[in-house]
């Protein structure tokens, strides 16, 4: 089985849940990671918030909500899915932080070679 295929069907749900009642869905790796790496970027010597972030699998797009809430100015969100993106940029709404969401075409299933 084609492994995209188990992350459409979960992003699908996700988006059907945050439809109906708000759900953001879930933290694939962890709240404790995304805050970790969220320190760690605030604290890091090279932080320029003005520095250009790419999320690359950004599902959800939690991650550059979170980027934008610390004061990150240029965030963007690739994903291969259509939903993930299609939610991520309702979760981004929701948190009224300014995020640029794009399919990936380099990891869309009609570019995977499987």
């Amino acid at each position: 089985m084609c492994p995209f295929l188990s992350w459409d069907s979960e992003y699908a749900r996700e988006l059907r849940n945050f439809n109906s009642h708000g759900d953001e869905g879930e933290v694939w790796f962890g709240e404790d990671a995304l805050f970790r790496v969220l320190r760690w970027m605030e604290e890091a010597a090279l932080a320029d918030l003005s520095a250009p972030v790419l999320d690359l699998g950004c599902g959800n797009g939690v991650t550059c909500a979170h980027l934008v809430a610390a004061g990150f100015t240029r965030v963007a969100g690739v994903d291969y899915s259509g939903d993930a993106i299609e939610l991520a940029r309702k979760v981004a709404e929701k948190h009224g932080a300014e995020v640029t969401f794009e399919v990936s075409k380099s990891t869309a299933r009609g570019g995977h070679t499987h």
